[in-house]
């Protein structure tokens, strides 16, 4: 009796263990870091297209003004990237869980519905490529004609289009990067922080042992995908790929 009582208590801490390494190794920022960044609002982009319009009907000379037009056409591309940043934001309701205490619990596991759709909605992180394009591309198609209009009259035959590979792209390219890392950074945080909760109030089974605690920590991450809370592959991938039925 006092062995079998031991292992499971080993157990308890070794899955302790690995569940505070990866939290030691994966965070380092606050969890108000990541809404750090200020969306700029749409009032600014009606500004400039507003400012846009007035200028392409008094304009003189065209060429002198070819700089300052792609210089504004910068600054709204930037500004509709926030745009479609602050919906994906509001889409996975991560505004609602600044910490882990904004999460509701049944017992061992999760049971909160905004929880569930900012895990699911969380998986797009795992293709970072594809979530980049849709982000441009919904920054892309959200330019008002008029502005576009403007742009064209103010700096004819100029090139006003993103292409890949040139530095307008690679900006904007390391703006969204930036912003979704600060997505994975505090989706992931929430994350190990769920499977260590399940950890702990989960009982450890009777023969379970140091080299055990790596496939009870995969049964939680199966446990939690039959529940809607999956897990992202960062998180997923500590404990192996293997799905095993808890």
């Amino acid at each position: 009796m006092a062995t079998t009582d031991y292992n499971a208590a080993h157990a308890a801490r070794q899955i302790d263990a690995l569940v505070n390494r990866s939290q030691t190794r994966l965070y380092t920022h606050s969890p108000n870091d990541v809404l750090v960044q200020i969306a700029l609002p749409l009032i600014l982009i009606l500004a400039i297209t507003t400012r846009l319009t007035m200028v392409a009907s008094n304009m003189n000379a065209q060429k002198d003004m070819v700089p300052a037009v792609m210089e504004l056409w910068k600054q709204e591309l930037i500004m509709r990237i926030d745009r479609a940043l602050d919906a994906w934001e509001a889409e996975a309701n991560l505004a609602m869980f600044p910490d882990f205490t904004r999460i509701q619990w049944a017992d061992a596991w999760p049971s909160d519905e905004r929880y569930q759709q900012l895990c699911r909605k969380a998986q797009e992180l795992n293709d970072p490529h594809a979530l980049q394009e849709y982000i441009l591309a919904t920054a892309l198609a959200s330019q008002e004609v008029e502005s576009a209009a403007a742009l064209n009259a103010m700096a004819p035959g100029q090139d006003l289009a993103l292409h890949p590979g040139s530095p307008e792209a690679a900006y904007a390219e390391a703006y969204i990067a930036q912003r979704r890392a600060q997505w994975q950074e505090s989706i992931e945080r929430l994350q190990w922080e769920t499977v260590g909760h399940v950890a702990i109030h989960l009982p450890v089974g009777p023969d379970a042992g140091a080299a055990d605690a790596k496939a009870q920590l995969q049964r939680i991450a199966v446990g939690l995908q039959q529940q809607g809370y999956p897990l992202m592959a960062a998180v997923r991938g500590e404990y192996g790929t293997e799905e095993e039925t808890p």
